[in-house]
């Protein structure tokens, strides 16, 4: 399955949904190779039932703009880009209000499927 971005832009945006104890939201996510993990912010996770303020916040995590503190939350599952992991653990913070995504998409979710960003087209798949 092929999905469109667009090569000019900063960063790669998609469509990502979530599942969660009391319902689902879709939301717009950053695609980023550079992260090891996927990250959700604590207002997603808040909507789809989690309760954020139970979360223990123990697991460092290196920023840009240095190392922080945030909490992990397993979700129901997690769908990007055709694909579906349930189950799926993610780092959960309060992401900048100024971010124009509420999620990134890290290579815990891309790992054992192969990804293509072809820049001339701006078409991206993911088998």
């Amino acid at each position: 399955m092929s999905f469109s971005f667009n090569p000019l832009e900063g960063v790669i945006i998609i469509s990502v949904t979530v599942h969660g104890p009391s319902g689902e939201a879709t939301l717009l996510a950053m695609l980023d190779t550079g992260a090891t993990v996927s990250v959700i912010d604590n207002n997603v996770l808040f909507t789809v039932g989690y309760q954020v303020d139970n979360l223990v916040v123990d697991t460092p995590v290196l920023t840009g703009n240095g190392t922080i503190l945030a909490a992990q939350a397993t979700l129901d599952s997690f769908s990007a880009l055709g694909k579906e992991k349930r189950n799926f653990p993610v780092v959960c913070c309060d992401l900048p209000p100024i971010s124009p995504v509420d999620a990134i998409v890290g290579l815990d979710f891309l790992r054992n499927h192969i990804l293509t960003l072809d820049f001339t087209t701006g078409k991206l798949t993911l088998v």
